[in-house]
């Protein structure tokens, strides 16, 4: 799964993402936000920032 489809797989299950001054928030039901997507999220942090800024 690329990091689009990993966005777009979050926004599916109610996760929502966006910048605050440059840090990533991220909204969503705890149940949805497990442990090993949180480890993504914060490995391709940067990366979903970026992208966040160019497709806002």
């Amino acid at each position: 799964m690329n990091l689009i489809e990993f966005v777009q797989d979050l926004s599916l299950k109610g996760v929502k993402l966006w910048s605050d001054e440059g840090k990533l928030r991220i909204g969503g039901f705890q149940e949805v936000l497990t442990t090993d997507i949180i480890a993504e999220l914060k490995q391709y942090k940067s990366e979903i920032l970026q992208l966040l800024r160019e497709n806002p």
